[in-house]
């Protein structure tokens, strides 16, 4: 698996929290499907709660502004391509714009149409079409009667060749009561689809095998499915709710604040809600038992929430408090970058000599000329800085910042490094702090860092020869289920970055299940009898098994 090694350097996405993070610096993901208030909260306090899914494994170039009101698109999963996110992206010209020209297997024109990984219609054609958005950003291609396909844009013309595909159809049902649930989103594989005002709902699916379905209801957990023998009838159960409250560090009112609740188990997507003036909040729904939740807040003022809260585990009493604002003042314009922000929404700010208001955090400058400078704001900060070479750390020592796979610090991890005649441990502190004191004969070598916490796996990292600082990710533990096709026995390796994280081998069935993974992102690197590699970007938990058909890779 030697190409597979080299093709690997996927670095770790650390997803939820630069979804809060590229919220809070004034933008926030594709929302998708109104809902009511929960029923406590007088309406006078609250605005529709729309469920915001997240890319599964990439976001977007812009995203809409704090105050924007939710778009009618209804519920969905992931994206970054919506019409109100190309807005406020710059386009290239028409003559510039990438160029998709979709034919079926017998190479015959296709009507088609581009649209984002939510469903956000982009662009339409027969043929040949041209599409409204930057090189690099992932697009569906659908056409009646055949199989979506989900690729990244390239700059110039690339062809879209289209399989045929069959029509499965179905409904989606409230589970304690059986009523249709309107505007539920529908996937297999690349379909995509939502339920109309009866449940019902149809998707193309290949010929052959039966369908795996991921359904994602407004204020429901994410329930996957399997198509069977009878009528497909999907019952969705209502989940877990959530309420809590937002204070001021101040100890001030916080007024109506907005909120974005991410759970731990379902990192593909989260719930956005608004507070009473007093700071209470609560969810109807949507939550897995047992499920821990992370909270982002922004009020008007720009007070907010960190760059990276924590774990909450009671969902009957989640908390969240606001800082205040920071600001940083640069000698020259320079684009600010949010350190451990996906690659979603706003993830660098434009240059500018002043930036914010900010959330409480690390960034890092990056200058029209000269390496870039990482600096870590603290909350009300305003920094003056002035671009010059960082003043050289102490000799022997490696800091470790421990971190989860959404970028939060994990405290008190146990953090070590694998000398050639000793192992050198140490603890992280409550902010997920460890230093490692290093011999000077170690500094001028590759040195691999990795740790420990309860209910985590690590992934281990190398510290470049003469580095100071490293990153060790200690992820939740996740599982991956893989259904290959056609189904055979094959050789399948997961990596993280450098890091390899797992290898096994597929059933008859072409079935694989691992279980204790590091969530985040991982690349698969499937090796076939042909001695050739596919390979596949996956976002863990991934939701439903993930089915890979070897002949339209």
């Amino acid at each position: 698996m030697t190409k597979a090694q080299q093709l690997a350097g996927l670095g770790c996405v650390v997803l939820a929290a630069a979804l809060g993070l590229g919220w809070l610096l004034g933008s926030g993901g594709e929302e998708v499907g109104a809902e009511q208030s929960a029923p406590s909260i007088p309406p006078s306090a609250t605005s529709p709660r729309p469920e915001v899914d997240l890319p599964p494994g990439q976001g977007p170039s812009g995203a809409e502004p704090w105050g924007t009101e939710p778009s009618a698109t209804g519920a969905g999963s992931p994206d970054q391509l919506s019409s109100a996110t190309q807005a406020g992206s710059e386009q290239p010209p028409a003559a510039q714009q990438p160029l998709l020209v979709v034919r079926n297997a017998a190479g015959l024109p296709l009507e088609a149409v581009v649209s984002s990984l939510a469903g956000a219609r982009l662009a339409s054609g027969r043929g040949e079409v041209r599409v409204p958005a930057q090189p690099g950003q992932p697009v569906r291609v659908s056409s009646p009667g055949h199989l979506p396909e989900i690729l990244p844009l390239a700059a110039g013309s690339t062809e879209v060749v289209l399989s045929p595909g069959r029509m499965l159809a179905g409904e989606v049902v409230a589970a304690e009561s059986g009523q249709p649930l309107a505007g539920a989103r529908v996937e297999a594989m690349a379909a995509l689809t939502r339920s109309d005002a009866g449940g019902r709902f149809e998707l193309a699916v290949p010929l052959e095998g039966r369908a795996e379905l991921l359904v994602t209801a407004a204020e429901r957990p994410a329930t996957r499915a399997r198509e069977g023998q009878g009528p497909l009838r999907i019952e969705v159960p209502r989940g877990r709710g959530a309420r809590g409250r937002v204070v001021r560090s101040d100890g001030a009112a916080p007024g109506v604040v907005e909120l974005l609740l991410v759970g731990g188990q379902q990192l593909h997507r989260s719930f956005r809600a608004r507070s009473q003036p007093d700071g209470r909040f609560e969810l109807a729904g949507g939550l897995l038992e047992g499920e821990q939740v992370m909270v982002f807040a922004r009020a008007e003022d720009g007070w907010q929430t960190p760059r990276a809260p924590r774990w909450q585990e009671d969902v009957g009493a989640l908390s969240a408090t606001l800082e205040a604002p920071a600001w940083l003042t640069l000698a020259e314009p320079c684009a600010l970058v949010p350190v451990h922000a996906w690659p979603g929404e706003r993830p660098r700010l434009p240059a500018a000599r002043r930036h914010g208001p900010l959330a409480a955090g690390r960034y890092s400058v990056e200058p029209a000329a000269g390496d870039p400078q990482v600096v870590e704001l603290g909350p009300g900060e305003e920094r003056e800085l002035l671009l010059q070479p960082p003043p050289p750390a102490r000799d022997g020592v490696l800091v470790v910042r421990v971190i989860d796979e959404v970028g939060a610090p994990v405290p008190e991890a146990e953090v070590s490094a694998q000398l050639p005649d000793r192992v050198l441990s140490a603890r992280a502190d409550a902010g997920g702090v460890a230093e490692l004191r290093l011999p000077s004969a170690a500094l001028s070598e590759p040195l691999t860092v990795s740790g420990q916490a309860p209910q985590r796996v690590a992934v281990p990292s190398v510290a470049a020869p003469g580095a100071r600082e490293v990153e060790l990710v200690l992820a939740r533990r996740a599982a991956l289920e893989l259904v290959v096709s056609p189904p055979q026995a094959l050789e399948v390796a997961l990596f993280r970055g450098e890091a390899s994280l797992a290898s096994a081998r597929t059933d008859g069935q072409g079935r694989l299940r691992l279980e204790g993974l590091p969530a985040g992102e991982v690349r698969v690197v499937i090796e076939t009898p042909q001695g050739v590699e596919v390979e596949r970007a996956l976002s863990l938990p991934t939701g439903a098994p993930v089915q890979i058909d070897l002949e339209r890779e």
